[in-house]
């Protein structure tokens, strides 16, 4: 129900229980050390906002930018996919934070504008637009490849991703088995770099980060 989205009972990064409102996420900070790559966002966490990413272009005349770390392994993950035929092409990468409110703004006034309550709105809203600050696109940690649509996944390119992409440390972030366990819409096009120990151990146990990291709402 809506009422489940906006207050929902969710484990801290330091164990227990608290109830965590989706209009207000906890604030966190970017891990100085290798966690960096395995930080939990989503619309109960949101980086602080004092944090600027590092960025550089995926591709040459892409336009798409990454957290530096990532775009020099998605760039390697590109060639071994072309090596097989296979084109990854980037659709988007990182976005601003201004964009990123520009957008859920943007949606949630349409929902009003349907004759919905504005909290309820923004509650909806972060199912398929997280509110800035809480995706993983603001900091250049995910990447959208081929077409954002849902039959990405019946394409060449979702397949060999499927089979090849942990080896470069990148998981499909959002399944369409685990929305009860994301609270966000199925994206077969996004894929999260976490690093390739951990995609590995992600792939191989069918969890999806918030299960892997233990904090399920």
């Amino acid at each position: 129900s809506i009422l489940d989205e906006i207050l929902i009972e969710s484990r801290c990064n330091k164990g227990g229980i608290r109830y965590c409102h989706v209009l207000q996420p906890a604030v966190i900070n970017m891990p100085a050390d290798s966690g960096w790559c395995t930080v939990l966002l989503n619309k109960y966490y949101k980086m602080n906002s004092t944090y600027e990413t590092p960025v550089a272009l995926v591709l040459e005349d892409s336009g798409i930018y990454l957290d530096k770390r990532v775009a020099e392994v998605f760039r390697e993950m590109y060639n071994a996919a072309a090596d097989d035929g296979i084109t990854l092409t980037p659709a988007a990468g990182y976005v601003s934070l201004e964009r990123q409110e520009r957008k859920f703004n943007k949606q949630v006034e349409l929902y009003v504008a349907g004759g919905m309550a504005e909290e309820e709105a923004k509650a909806k809203t972060a199912f398929t637009i997280l509110p800035p600050g809480c995706s993983e696109s603001n900091y250049g940690l995910a990447v959208d490849i081929g077409w954002l649509s849902d039959s990405f996944a019946n394409s060449p390119a979702y397949a060999w991703l499927k089979n090849n992409a942990a080896s470069y440390g990148f998981i499909e972030r959002y399944q369409s088995s685990k929305t009860d366990i994301t609270h966000f819409t199925a994206q077969p096009w996004h894929w999260r770099y976490v690093g390739v120990e951990k995609a590995k151990e992600i792939k191989a146990s069918g969890l999806v980060l918030e299960e892997f990291l233990g904090d399920v709402g």
